[in-house]
Formats: structure tokens, sequence, C-alpha cells
């Protein structure tokens, strides 16, 4: 290799530790590969922080000894008198003979400021366990640390979701009270649900966004505030709208291909005396809402959290899950297990103690009622959780990212 600055030679040279550095032989430079500063000086990175400067460099017309690539003048040092040839391409570090001393210098002090660091960071993990990075979880881990939450936040949580139900069931009850009251203003049966299910789904979304935030707001240790979590919800109610619509969009069309598929194979397999395969008929269907089901998952808690439009959080919903559709699965099917088997546990239990049928499904529904914030509850963890996984994120930066997003 050439050196980069006076063209002469560069000889490798193993220095203790095993480090390998190229020197040149005539202005007595030093060419350090990737990883090697940091070896030299003992560090965990080349230089700490160096990403955040890379883009205030310049070219100077050198090219790397290396690979060919620019190399890139960066001061480094506060007062400016560090200055590193750096390449581009490969993020190898060319030293000019005084440079090297300065960054001994540099790199003592920044091994003192690590030891500091550490044990800043071992008293804080002691004494503050709310302001630990953030674990990424198993999917039962998800779903326990959702029923923990839910447990502490209950009345909160339940009164967010509450409200928007007893508006539902009021509309329904002033819709029957006027229309047996005047003929007049009775609406045709499909209309009348058109109308119900869209007031449904406005109000189920609007209870969304709320409990959403809430929940959010929860988890990084602040208090649960009813009346501006509403806000936000209303806020960003056309893209939580658009994303429940897209929601039963695909679901209708997956019922329509389990349908097209039974109505079309299903003679053809019973026919060949075939009928236990039946139940492979509707895979297509559950195939196809499940997979848009995965990718828009999480789309709701990035249109409350993130404040993003509702293509751009059904996309953003995607990436986070990418990678993980295994692991958010889990998730589904563990939280679906726990908000079935409950409600359908204490039903059996009420019919064969009461012997009454109303009183159990009086009994089961008003358990699912309850248990269905939990849902929202394990989304949002589990929102989260991917963002631990893809972004290393942390408590800390969730309240200062929250705090901006608000």
């Amino acid at each position: 290799m050439r050196c980069p600055k006076c063209g002469g030679m560069l000889r490798c040279r193993r220095m203790p530790g095993g480090i390998e550095i190229d020197v040149c032989m005539g202005c007595h430079g030093l060419w350090f590969d990737r990883g090697e500063a940091a070896a030299w000086g003992d560090l965990t990175t080349d230089f700490p922080g160096i990403e955040r400067v890379a883009g205030q460099g310049r070219d100077h017309g050198l090219t790397c000894p290396r690979c060919g690539g620019r190399l890139q003048e960066i001061p480094f040092a506060a007062q400016g008198h560090l200055k590193l040839d750096r390449c581009t391409a490969c993020h190898g570090i060319w030293f000019d003979r005084d440079e090297i001393i300065e960054f001994d210098r540099l790199a003592d002090r920044q091994r003192e400021f690590e030891g500091i660091e550490a044990a800043i960071d071992a008293y804080r993990d002691a004494e503050y366990p709310a302001f630990r990075p953030l674990p990424s979880r198993s999917a039962w881990g998800i779903v326990r640390e959702s029923i923990h939450l839910y447990q502490e936040n209950f009345l909160a949580f339940f009164t967010i979701l509450l409200l928007p139900v007893i508006a539902i069931v009021a509309v329904g009850v002033v819709q029957a009270l006027v229309e047996g009251v005047d003929s007049r203003f009775q609406a045709p049966a499909l209309e009348g649900r058109l109308l119900a299910g869209f007031v449904s789904l406005l109000l189920g979304q609007i209870a969304t966004g709320a409990l959403t935030h809430a929940v959010s707001e929860r988890y990084v240790g602040r208090p649960v505030r009813i009346l501006p979590a509403y806000r936000i919800a209303f806020v960003r109610l056309f893209p939580l709208l658009f994303v429940g619509l897209s929601f039963g969009l695909v679901t209708f069309l997956g019922i329509g291909i389990m349908g097209i598929c039974v109505g079309v194979l299903r003679p053809i397999l019973i026919a060949r005396g075939m009928s236990s395969l039946l139940f492979l008929l509707l895979l297509p269907g559950v195939g196809f809402t499940l997979w848009f089901a995965l990718r828009w998952l999480l789309s709701a808690p990035v249109i409350v959290l993130e404040g993003r439009g509702p293509l751009a959080a059904m996309e953003r919903s995607a990436d986070l899950v990418r990678g993980f559709r295994c692991h958010a699965l889990g998730v589904l099917l563990l939280l679906g297990f726990v908000l079935s088997v409950a409600p359908h546990s204490l039903g059996a239990l009420l019919t064969f103690l009461q012997q009454n049928t109303l009183v159990a499904g009086v009994g089961t529904l008003l358990l699912e009622a309850i248990l269905l914030p939990l849902f929202f509850v394990a989304l949002v963890l589990l929102y989260y959780d991917l963002r631990v996984r893809k972004e290393d994120f942390g408590v800390e930066e969730i309240r200062g990212w929250i705090e901006g997003e608000g």
C-alpha cells in the first residue's frame, strides 16, 4: 500500500497485543483499518460519537490506501487540533505523526470517562430500575407484562373503553325509542344496520386511540389522564378509521375466499371420499387475512404514538413486524387463548351452577368486555418490544420521544 500523504510505501508492523498497523517509511504516518484504532487505544469504538460529526468533513484529494475510496478530513477534537482522515467507504483512519500522540491523550481521557459512565449506569440500574434500557421480551413475557400492567391500571383503562361502549348502547336505545314512538322515523333494516355499524366502528376507533395513548403513558411511568387520551384519539381519528375499515375489508375478502374455496372444492372432496380434508379449504382465506393482519397489526400504535398517516402507518407497521412475524403471531395466539379460555370457562361454570344459559351468556359477555382492554395493552407492549429489538429503544428515549410527538 502507498501512503496517502507522501506516496511512500506502507510497511505492516505487528504491535504488542496482536495489533497490526501500517507505517509510512517516509513521513511516519500510521494507517489503521476499521477497529484497529479502538484496539490501539483500548476503547470500545475507534472514536466514540464519530458518526455524529462524519458529515461535517471535507474532501481534500486523498485516497484510501486500503480500498481506494475518498479520505474525508474530520475535525474531531473540540479545539479542532485533531483532524482525522477517515475513509468514507471502509472507515479506516489515517494519522499523521503528531496526530497519533494527540489520539493517545484523548484515548486516556475517554477510558476514564467510560469508567465513570459505567459506574453511573450501575447506580442508575440499581436505584432507578424504571430507567434501565428496555429488554426484549418473549411472546409470553409480553402477555404476562400486559396482564400485570392491566391489573395495576384496571379502573383507568376499563373506563376509557367503557365510555364509547356506553355511547354505542345509548345510540341503539335512542334509535329504538324513536322508532317505537313514531313509525316515520323507522329506517330500513339494511340502512339502519349499516349506520349502527359505522357508529360502532367510529366509537371503537376512538376507544382504540385513547386506550393506546393511555397504555403508552402508563408504560413509561406517567399518570393516565383520560381527557388528554381522548383528545389524542380525536386528532388521530381519520387515520384510525381508515385502518379499521381496511381491516374490515381484508376480513370480508378473507371470508369471501373461504366461501369460494368451500363452494367450488367441497363437492369434489366429498365425491372422492376426502371429507376429512374439508378444513383445508379454510386455509387460503385464513392465510390471506392473517398475512394482512400481521402486516398492519401495529398500525394503531404507530398512528397514535408517532402521528403518521394511515398508509405510512401501515408501511411502518409492516417494517416493524418484518423478521418477527412468528413472534407477533405468538403474542396473538397466547392473547387469544387468554381472552377466550377465561370467559368460556366462566360461562360453563355458571351454566353448571345456575342451569341458566341466559345468566351464563351475560357473565361470559361481561368478562369478555372486562378483558378486552388487555388486547390493546399487549399491542402497545409488542410495539415497544419490536422497537427495542430493531432500534435499541429505552425508557428514557421513549419519554423524550413522546414529548416531541405530543
